[in-house]
């Protein structure tokens, strides 16, 4: 435990230097990183040869230039995909196919509370979970209802980034599934200047807790291949 969660502090430290935010001086005891651990958790599963075109439909919503949702076009099809892999006992409330471009996603909160994130392309990107400092509470960023422009406001908070200590990391790969707590603040940063998509298929639900999602999925192998971090 002591090794692990010093190679994690070290790692948000050096993340967070080599992206500009260098004014920040995190301290983060080994005690506060073992608790922020269960804002997410890896799945052993691999999806095989997704036809991407397939999946993207409609535009769903956005936030920003860089945060884009779509519909799936192909239920049918995304069921094929996982149907020997995964199962989801409690239904989400939404699919969709998501991108992620530029500078990625500044740190926010969003308008459902677990999300579970099939990484398709994953571009070399680190999601990054952050503790406000004092009272700060953000502030809400209007949501991109349609691909005409039109917006509202929902529970979707942004952050700034100096108002902010960096808790925990992880830095997915291609074909890997991470379960999130959304509703905790997270960003996703590019560690390159790649300007490809990261493009991710994400299961969300609004009505249940992080806990409650992640003993819910189960993974279709002979034995269970969650791990647990």
């Amino acid at each position: 435990m002591t090794t692990t969660g010093a190679f994690i502090r070290f790692n948000v430290c050096r993340i967070v230097i080599e992206n500009g935010f260098h004014k920040l001086s995190p301290r983060i005891s080994i005690y506060e990183i073992s608790i922020y651990r269960i804002m997410y958790k890896k799945f052993d599963i691999k999806l095989e040869n997704i036809d991407y075109d397939r999946l993207k439909g409609p535009f769903f919503e956005g936030y920003g230039e860089n945060f884009k949702q779509y519909k799936i076009q192909d239920l049918e099809y995304l069921q094929e995909l996982i149907a020997n892999k995964i199962e989801f006992t409690i239904e989400p409330k939404w699919v969709t196919c998501c991108e992620i471009k530029e500078s990625g996603a500044y740190p926010h909160v969003d308008h459902n509370t677990v999300s579970f994130n099939y990484y398709i392309n994953a571009n070399n990107y680190t999601t990054i979970f952050w503790k406000t400092m004092d009272d700060y509470r953000g502030q809400s960023q209007e949501q991109t209802v349609s691909e005409t422009g039109s917006t509202r406001l929902n529970e979707v908070k942004v952050y700034e980034f100096s108002k902010l200590v960096p808790v925990a990391n992880f830095t997915a790969n291609s074909d890997q599934a991470y379960l999130l707590d959304v509703k905790k603040i997270h960003s996703a940063t590019p560690r390159n200047s790649d300007k490809s998509i990261r493009t991710i298929i994400r299961w969300a639900w609004d009505q249940y807790d992080f806990e409650t999602i992640k003993h819910s999925i189960k993974i279709k192998n002979d034995i269970d291949k969650t791990i647990e971090l």
